[in-house]
């Protein structure tokens, strides 16, 4: 068995070989057929906007106070896990496409390890984030905070070390698929195993998790009527919701790639890489379902937004998401809190005069 085996492997990399100076397909460059313009464009506007979209989803975390708290670090994560494959691996066809260049196996290794380390955090820090919600909506706070404390001291740094050392592993060392040149089906052991812990059994947990949080809160807004009325209800329904949605987008992505490379791993290129760039393209998607509907990161988003693109003073985006404000801020806002922290004995006489004039 052993020696029929390696004289399959032999005969598919001779294949391979010969016919890679006939590909009309490239896992980087796209396919040939299609006109460089067109790829271009392709590449890039996802680039451009997954980067964007990702990296205001990822500071969202920062800059809202609802946002902020400890636990959602693991959704923070899930952010940076998407943002590596458009501000990395699309950034990174973007320049070959403009270089020119074709087949480039010392790129494409560097993408594919990018892809797999995303891969493999984005389902283990996803099914932590749906553990940490479930423990949020159905047992005592200190139950959460004490997971929470664990996960982020802990189980962050061992998630980052296992992903880049089976990453690295696979893609130096030939046990995974090779996804550049195809010249082999890696061995099959080891991508059995990783498949089963980074994959299979995150899936298998973050959904289970993901119906019980759901049927939970539906649960107890039907047996109460005061907590189906409360804004807690919303906001955790829609985050619950939101999780489905876009983890079970995550699990449709990547499914036709898996039954290839495990079923079919003879394929065209053609076929191969299309779903392969199907599950990387889904990483544009995901931030766009939390910005629209999803309150807490809407409003992040426009602060973000406005302050990128529209702000005309750094105080006047922070004024504007005061609820207690009674009118809209100026630039003269922003000129009164400078001229305060630089002169204070005047502003405070001019605070009195002001004072005086209302009264």
């Amino acid at each position: 068995m052993p020696g029929k085996g390696s004289a399959a492997m032999g005969i598919a990399m001779l294949n391979a070989t010969v016919g890679a100076y006939n590909r009309t397909y490239s896992p980087i460059a796209l396919s040939n057929e299609w006109s460089k313009v067109s790829r271009l464009l392709f590449v890039a506007i996802f680039c451009v906007f997954g980067t964007i979209m990702n990296g205001f989803y990822f500071v969202s975390f920062l800059v809202e106070k609802k946002l902020s708290k400890k636990g959602n670090v693991f959704l923070a994560l899930v952010g940076l896990a998407d943002l590596m494959i458009t501000g990395g691996v699309m950034s990174v066809s973007t320049v070959v496409l403009l270089s020119g260049q074709w087949d480039n196996p010392e790129v494409c290794h560097v993408l594919q390890f990018i892809t797999e380390v995303s891969t493999y955090t984005y389902t283990i820090f996803f099914m932590l984030a749906v553990v940490e919600n479930f423990l949020q909506v159905s047992c005592q706070p200190c139950h959460t905070r004490k997971f929470v404390n664990i996960g982020v001291n802990n189980v962050v740094p061992l998630v980052y070390i296992a992903s880049v050392t089976a990453a690295i592993y696979g893609v130096y060392s030939g046990y995974d698929y090779d996804y550049c040149q195809r010249l082999h089906y890696g061995h099959y052991n080891y991508r059995a195993y990783t498949s089963i812990f980074f994959y299979f059994v995150p899936c298998i947990i973050t959904i289970t998790l993901l119906l019980a949080t759901t049927f939970h809160v539906k649960k107890r807004g039907v047996n109460e009527i005061y907590y189906k009325r409360s804004q807690r209800y919303d906001d955790e329904y829609s985050r619950a919701a939101l999780n489905v949605l876009a983890y079970f987008l995550y699990v449709i992505a990547w499914t036709p790639y898996l039954i290839i490379i495990y079923q079919y791993p003879q394929t065209s290129d053609s076929k191969y890489y299309k779903c392969a760039w199907l599950g990387i393209s889904r990483s544009v998607v995901t931030s766009i379902f939390y910005c629209t509907l999803d309150n807490d990161f809407r409003r992040a988003y426009g602060y973000l937004f406005n302050y990128c693109f529209c702000k005309t003073t750094v105080s006047s985006s922070y004024y504007s998401r005061n609820r207690r404000a009674k009118h809209r801020p100026t630039n003269e806002v922003g000129l009164n809190v400078l001229t305060q922290a630089l002169n204070p004995q005047r502003s405070a006489s001019a605070s009195r005069s002001m004072e005086t004039i209302e009264l």
